[in-house]
């Protein structure tokens, strides 16, 4: 059995997304949910970054057959107050109204049974209202409490909802690896009806997904349907024609620019010692006419005359001052020479950010720790960060900083320093098409994260 074929036959059919993946560490994670929820009668926080299947695990807890358990998931929101909890959780066990609340709970602790209240998305509710439900089922000790929230949100509500989340159990959610991609996009094409993944895709979307399973479905179900991911191979005769004819008439228009310009070289060549002649003063010729006829008899007449010789040294002076210029000129081609092989040097891509103005960690330690960023990408590799800033280089300001991610160098990259959280989204919304789904986080988690790296 392939891979995709295990993989599509762990994961059945969702009348939702159409696909559901879970990997092993992630069915770990499920597992835990399911165990805590039995044994720990405290709130459950599922975190993790949109799209990483926080929404998924609520689903599959809907969907997974425990006797005693009676699961409601309710929606979070600004609009949803504790009273409204409590509604529709009365309205899920099928109470006429949220009076019969505690009596029901009473029947169910003493039945031994579970209610499982699911809250997807508990970021968006008002301040105090989570606080207020896990309150709720400290009172009734068949009511267990389960809420999804992103990491930005997390600390969020470490100030506004402090009790929940100091007594909560988190369960973060990891992003996938590469193979577990790699695993995914071949499960999806199978799916689509493509056999066959190249490999070079499948890296491509693991470094612009991060291992985000919401994304990964995007990237991949982006190329379903489209050419083979070997078009090149059947275009590359038309496009190596192409080429061909692009160097040749290349090479045409350059070989007619130096034969032009050749023969405009040689007319003003010829014209400059046409001309040269002329310009020339006549003392210099004249100069060895006298001193030839220095050893002649006429030496006689010639003495008399005082001006004649002054014009000597004038001329002698003046031949080297015009000859020291050329001697001057060529011990000055070596610094130009050096230059042009230093400005050849290729940049690292440390440097090559640095000339894009991306930030590094030190200004990210310079920042107050209670504002907020947002993290847009994280790559393995500095080069393949530096392409992605190149296709990016409009967003002003970024960051990025080096970590340690299951032993390998990481680097995040981060857009933006906000003072608040609506600034935060406001942002977010602005940002190009994909990339809107941002990691917002605090300062204050990114500079531990720094400072962690740098301590001995």
């Amino acid at each position: 059995m392939s891979t995709a074929e295990a993989v599509l036959e762990t994961a059945p059919e969702r009348s939702r997304t159409g696909f559901d993946f879970l990997s092993s560490e992630r069915q770990q994670k499920f597992d835990l949910l399911l165990h805590l929820l039995a044994n720990l009668p405290r709130p459950l926080l599922v975190s993790g970054p949109e799209g990483i299947g926080k929404s998924t695990f609520l689903r599959l807890l809907q969907q997974a057959t425990q006797d005693g358990w009676r699961i409601c998931r309710l929606q979070g929101g600004e609009d949803l107050s504790f009273e409204g909890v409590q509604r529709q959780l009365a309205e899920c066990l099928g109470l006429a109204n949220a009076g019969e609340l505690d009596r029901a709970l009473a029947q169910r602790e003493a039945g031994g049974e579970l209610v499982i209240l699911a809250i997807d998305d508990g970021g968006d509710l008002l301040p105090g209202v989570l606080d207020a439900v896990c309150r709720l089922a400290v009172h009734h000790p068949a009511l267990r409490v389960v809420v999804t929230l992103r990491p930005d949100d997390l600390h969020v509500k470490t100030v506004t909802d402090a009790w929940a989340i100091e007594e909560g159990q988190v369960i973060e959610l990891p992003p996938l690896d590469l193979p577990r991609t790699r695993d995914y996009v071949l499960a999806l094409g199978a799916r689509a009806g493509q056999g066959t993944v190249d490999e070079a895709l499948v890296r491509e979307i693991y470094h612009r997904s991060h291992g985000i399973p919401a994304r990964i479905r995007e990237q991949t179900q982006a190329h379903i349907g489209k050419p083979p991911l070997r078009w090149h191979q059947a275009l590359a005769k038309p496009v190596y024609i192409a080429l061909a004819l692009l160097i040749a008439v290349a090479a045409a228009l350059t070989y007619w620019q130096q034969r032009s310009g050749g023969a405009k070289t040689q007319a003003d060549a010829s014209a400059a010692v046409a001309v040269e002649p002329v310009a020339k003063p006549p003392p210099v010729a004249a100069e060895p006419q006298l001193v030839a006829g220095a050893t002649e008899p006429q030496v006689s007449e010639l003495a008399p005359q005082p001006p004649a010789p002054p014009p000597s040294p004038e001329e002698a002076v003046t031949e080297p001052v015009a000859e020291s210029p050329a001697l001057d000129a060529a011990p000055a081609a070596e610094p130009v020479a050096e230059t042009a092989a230093a400005e050849a040097q290729p940049l690292t891509p440390a440097e090559i950010l640095v000339s894009l103005g991306v930030h590094t960690s030190d200004w990210l330690l310079q920042q107050p720790g209670q504002y907020f960023t947002l993290q847009i990408a994280a790559f393995d590799k500095l080069e393949e960060l530096a392409g992605f800033v190149r296709e990016h280089s409009a967003l002003q300001p970024l960051a990025y900083y080096r970590k340690q991610r299951r032993g390998r160098a990481w680097y995040p990259l981060l857009y933006g320093v906000f003072p608040t959280l609506e600034a935060a989204r406001q942002a977010q919304t602005k940002l190009p098409p994909g990339l809107r789904k941002p990691w917002l986080r605090r300062l204050r988690s990114v500079q531990k994260e720094i400072r962690a790296l740098q301590s001995p």
